[in-house]
């Protein structure tokens, strides 16, 4: 009744499906009687998270949700927000029952691992927890916009272990990316893991193993986001450049960020166009 995982109960094994109809994230509006459990369910799962204490936010008004790392999504079709929260709770139910049943038996997986908002204390840490708990349950929207403001700047990214540890935007003991096999390496390694042990086989990885891959799927990934911030970074100047081009008057700060733009600049024809700009918006504003 309060939404929480019976663990007692978990039975994990091998069955056979089929598909029988494609649904997209807006029939669970339009066909609102086929979605009507499933809906009650992902209200409740968050419910139960909040009571917890745990970082979970919805606006179904605006389509704006948290996700599992507690990090503020919006939609851009608003309606679909409920489509996306049934798929997200049946994701992370499913993710934190199997956490629990592989943490009992000893199976190496993927675990997932939270540190929350890095603080100077645990203290400190501490105070925030019980701010946060308040705060849900009070529904303050001030203070959930203070809390989001601090997670933005303080929260750590989730990272990957072979031991099961504390996710605390979850507010979980343990938690595992196992759900989606086509899309994320983790989540095919930790079935390839927990197939192993259902067949009382060897496991394909074994723990001194498991450590190594996890570490260069960090390096990798770490990689990745960093390349793709470079490309972000360089798109969002040759917009800014256009922009710094066709304005007529620009702000303090945006002056400012022209400035600085100009002094990262190695290309000297690029360079003497921005500062010819700057001159010319300086001289009008004077």
């Amino acid at each position: 009744a309060r939404g929480e995982l019976h663990h007692a109960r978990t039975h994990v094994g091998f069955v056979r499906f089929c598909s029988t109809r494609r649904y997209t994230y807006l029939d669970a509006v339009h066909s609102s009687r086929d979605f009507e459990s499933a809906r009650k369910f992902a209200l409740m799962r968050i419910a139960s998270r909040q009571n917890r204490g745990a970082l979970a936010i919805i606006d179904l008004e605006r389509g704006e949700y948290t996700n599992e790392l507690g990090q503020r999504q919006k939609l851009i079709k608003k309606e679909e927000i409920i489509g996306h929260l049934i798929v997200q709770e049946a994701m992370i139910a499913a993710n934190e029952a199997l956490a629990q049943w592989c943490k009992t038996r000893g199976v190496r997986v993927c675990f997932r691992v939270h540190e929350g908002p890095r603080f100077e204390s645990e203290e400190e840490k501490a105070h925030f927890d019980q701010f946060l708990r308040q705060s849900l349950s009070e529904k303050d929207e001030n203070a959930l916009e203070l809390i989001d403001s601090i997670c933005s700047n303080r929260l750590q990214p989730a990272t990957y272990s072979t031991e099961p540890a504390p996710h605390w935007a979850l507010k979980l003991p343990a938690y595992i990316h196992g759900t989606s096999p086509l899309r994320r390496v983790h989540d095919l390694i930790s079935q390839m893991q927990i197939r192993a042990y259902l067949d009382n086989a060897a496991l394909p990885l074994p723990w001194g193993d498991l450590s190594k891959l996890l570490a260069t799927l960090d390096e990798q990934e770490e990689r990745e986001q960093e390349r793709a911030r470079a490309r972000f970074k360089k798109r969002d100047e040759k917009r800014f450049f256009q922009q710094l081009l066709e304005d007529k008057n620009l702000s303090n700060k945006q002056t400012r960020r022209a400035i600085s733009y100009l002094l990262r600049q190695e290309d000297e024809q690029h360079k003497r166009v921005v500062l010819e700009r700057v001159d010319e918006i300086l001289e009008a504003s004077r």
